[in-house]
């Protein structure tokens, strides 16, 4: 616990020259230090007895740079299995070794890209002579350790700009590097940053909330450790690029064990486009592997893992990781019900009408009744299939559109005037073929007017952030009109005496996709007595779980449906839907036979998973945008605004997790079984008694924000509205939402903040306490709120609001270089919203 004179730094917000001289009058009186003042904030050094004036005040205070003191313990939300630390040290240092050795066996010249494969011994002589395989250019300074010039000073001394472009040759002088910075990023460093070319990508992985990842020339190099913004440039080494899937093969090879496969497809990403050609080249001049396929940054590979080219690869400086692919799979009127959608006869109130929809699978049997006059087109993707061979796609597609016809109306999809766009990505052995980069597929949907594309299917990888996560972010940071619902997974089981947590799926740990998690089903008709034990005994073999009916008058997260958290500590799923038992379109050509517990009739099958729940939150999305088209005469809504609708809809169930697990006092709410909540949009689309306001900026208008803008400048790093509440009954839902720059972990942070009529403020998230916090004791010991600095979306839910005027503030809390739009959505009993 940090004692009352000692100093720490904060960010203190302000909205108005008042506010501005109660903070500057504070800081007075208590001798800050370092004091530096922006748009909205002013960031200073400050005694921490402090804290308990400003907060009396009732100023916002943040924490926005690394803190000298003690980092609280981790929250713990999975057991260590392996009981041996020391063992699973030296087995990671002997497969690396060995890993890093094999690298030395192949000779890449980075100016002609000539390849050169030599045997083991000779490398090993020519490292004894200390003769290097990968010759760095003459010119390249040493990477420096902590930079010690400006530190402490507000005022940074700029170096000389190089405006010029980087030549072929620097470009194979260029290495990836980890860049600390001294604090968050302000309007003077974007500039710098922009000047020099130099693009920084937010990595968490040195517990530094300011530290980056970047590929940098000599020149770009040599600009950034003489900029006085940075703590430490250090080179990204070899076993920093090596996901998790790739070590997991690289240990097992190591130990030998003959039961194991080891993978021989490989995806390598890179820093940038540009070094596209040279890697190929390179993999083809080494005769060990082959390209299969490339996107973007993003390059697909079959190759032995035990080859030297994979090592040699990953000690390129241009590349950036290197993954095991694995093949993904699929994620296998009641549901209506659960949903609040049961809209009164003789016809629905909103049926998505003039929408389309994609659904990405294992293509539809258009010859279904119900579907016959849904599918637009349907296509295929390499090896893929436009005929549904599975069941899964048709089944998917169902859920989303189904109009009723083999049923006389009584079974319908969720948007039942909606046009499907069919994409067959299986194949003719139910293998999935999918490219490289993922954007190609949603691509083919969106030019065929997609709007909507759903998912039920994902990679089998514990929350990672993998290369299909980053081409999805990415196309969708490019294309902020469209919007994808990803399945969560149906990696659930019971370890340890709790389900498992960090079980979550690929695509499904994209930070701008909607990832749809299962509840239960509360079918009564035909009556549902399966429980988890009975359908999957060796997940879930013990009690409570063994136990849990699969249908259920409660609503519980589904105990198959996948959890998160994802490796960079994010929310997901951020909602669930049901999913079990869920009863839609069969394929003609799937096999579901009579006494199968999946069989209804000729025309419609039960089936269960996230693949499911997924779908009916692609309808609800459908019906959203017909209802945003027809009463708010917005055609053209961003997926940030409807994920922030869809969220705001979300409520939160009962999680079902018993003693001895505790680990949801470790996480708070919203957490990593249900996100934010069971989604129940009824309220807003049915009987309409939630009113809906709403802001939508995109990263192109002038309102978009940026951290620590000049003062009185015409960027803004805050904006503010004013809502009015005269009725205290009616819950009041305030969430904030934002497509993020592709990477692994929060690359721009906003806040959300309201002033409620009291004075106090509220924060985004505030009940969510999954954080590593060095602050935490401090933020406790006076009663403060912390930021999320994690997540792309904040909610504060006020269940009986007091009447009077609220005010919302969005604050940009650090944003590398471009401008960061958002959505804004409040939900309630409104008499006024209006910005301030």
């Amino acid at each position: 616990m940090m004692k009352p004179d000692e100093y720490i730094r904060v960010e203190l917000r302000f909205s108005d020259a008042d506010e501005m001289k109660v903070i500057q009058e504070e800081l007075l009186l208590s001798s800050a230090r370092n004091i530096g003042e922006y748009d909205g904030v002013i960031e200073a050094e400050i005694p921490v007895a402090a804290l308990e004036h400003l907060r009396n005040k009732k100023i916002l205070i943040d924490f926005p740079a690394d803190q000298e003191i003690t980092v609280s313990e981790k929250p713990a939300l999975a057991d260590d299995s392996s009981g041996n630390e020391t063992i699973a040290l030296k087995e990671e240092k002997e497969w690396l070794a060995k890993f890093k050795k094999k690298g030395k066996r192949i000779e890449i010249n980075r100016q002609t890209n000539e390849v050169n494969i030599i045997s083991q011994e000779e490398a090993d002589k020519k490292q004894e002579e200390e003769k290097i395989i990968f010759p760095e250019s003459n010119n390249m300074p040493e990477t420096s350790g902590v930079d010690e010039a400006g530190a402490g000073e507000e005022t940074i001394a700029l170096p000389e700009i190089n405006t010029g472009v980087a030549t072929q040759e620097e470009l194979s002088d260029a290495g990836f590097y980890f860049v600390v910075l001294k604090g968050p990023v302000n309007h003077q460093a974007r500039e710098f940053f922009k000047a020099n070319a130099i693009s920084l990508t937010a990595n968490r992985e040195k517990e530094s909330r300011h530290s980056y990842t970047t590929c940098l020339t000599t020149a770009q190099h040599k600009a950034l450790i003489s900029s006085g913004l940075t703590l430490s440039v250090s080179e990204y080494a070899m076993e920093d690029k090596i996901m998790t899937s790739l070590e997991e093969n690289l240990v097992k090879e190591e130990t030998g064990l003959e039961t194991f496969t080891l993978a021989r497809t490989l995806e390598i990403a890179l820093s940038g486009k540009e070094y596209a050609q040279k890697v190929t080249d390179i993999i083809e001049k080494s005769g060990q592997g082959k390209v299969l396929d490339a996107g973007q940054n993003i390059i697909r590979i079959e190759a032995d893992v035990q080859s030297p080219l994979i090592a040699a690869l990953t000690d390129l400086p241009y590349v950036s990781s290197i993954s095991v692919y694995e093949a993904p799979k699929l994620f296998c009127d009641v549901s209506r019900e659960t949903l609040g959608l049961n809209f009164a006869a003789p016809s629905f109130l909103y049926e998505g009408e003039s929408e389309i929809v994609a659904v990405i699978d294992s293509g539809i049997d258009a010859t279904h009744p119900d579907l016959q006059k849904r599918v637009k087109e349907s296509l295929q993707y390499g090896a893929g299939l436009a005929d549904d061979m599975v069941g899964h796609g048709t089944h998917v597609a169902g859920i989303i559109c189904g109009d009723g016809t083999a049923s006389g109306g009584k079974i319908k999809g969720i948007a039942p005037a909606v046009q499907v766009i069919s994409i067959g990505v299986v194949d003719a052995s139910m293998s999935m073929d999918l490219p490289a980069d993922l954007g190609k597929l949603l691509q083919m949907a969106v030019d065929k007017g997609a709007k909507v594309i759903n998912l039920s299917w994902g990679f089998k990888i514990s929350g990672e952030y993998n290369h299909g996560a980053f081409s999805i972010d990415q196309f969708l940071y490019n294309n902020p009109e469209i919007t994808v619902v990803v399945a969560a997974g149906n990696e659930g089981r019971f370890v340890n005496d709790k389900i498992e947590y960090k079980s979550i799926g690929v695509p499904a740990s994209a930070k701008n996709v909607i990832t749809v998690g299962a509840a239960t089903t509360r079918r009564t008709i035909p009556a549902i007595t399966e429980t988890w034990g009975i359908r999957n005994p060796a997940n879930f073999p013990a009690i409570p779980y063994c136990n849990e009916k699969l249908a259920s008058s409660v609503d519980f997260p589904s105990a198959v449906s996948s959890r998160g958290p994802t490796e960079y500590k994010s929310i997901k799923p951020e909602l669930l839907a049901p999913g079990n038992y869920i009863l839609a379109a069969k394929a003609t050509k799937s096999k579901v036979i009579v006494g199968h517990k999946d069989y209804y009739d000729q025309h419609y099958t039960f089936k269960t998973g996230t693949s499911m729940a997924a779908p009916l939150v692609s309808g609800t999305v459908l019906l959203l945008r017909e209802f945003l088209r027809k009463e708010y005469n917005n055609s053209n809504p961003s997926s940030s605004l409807l994920k922030a609708i869809m969220i705001a809809c979300c409520h939160k169930i009962d999680n079902n997790r018993q003693i001895p697990d505790t680990t949801l006092q470790k996480i708070g709410f919203p957490d990593f079984d249900q996100g934010f909540g069971l989604l129940v949009p009824g309220n807003l689309l049915n009987n309409k008694t939630m009113q809906l306001q709403y802001a939508d900026i995109r990263n192109d208008d002038s309102k978009a924000l940026q951290s620590r803008a000049p003062l009185g400048g015409a960027i803004k790093s805050f904006r503010e509205y004013v809502l009015e509440i005269t009725d205290s009954n009616q819950e009041l839902s305030i969430v904030l939402c934002w497509l993020d720059p592709p990477a692994k972990g929060l690359q721009n942070n906003l806040q959300l903040s309201v002033k409620i009529p009291s004075g106090d403020w509220k924060l985004g998230n505030a009940e969510h306490i999954y954080h590593v916090d060095a602050l935490t004791d401090v933020v406790n010991a006076y009663n403060l709120n912390r930021y999320d600095s994690d997540n792309s979306v904040e909610k504060i839910t006020i269940s009986n609001p007091a009447t009077g005027k609220y005010v919302l503030k969005i604050n940009a809390q650090s944003t590398v270089d471009k401008a960061q739009g958002y959505s804004l959505v409040v939900m309630g009993k409104l008499l006024s919203f209006t910005e301030r």
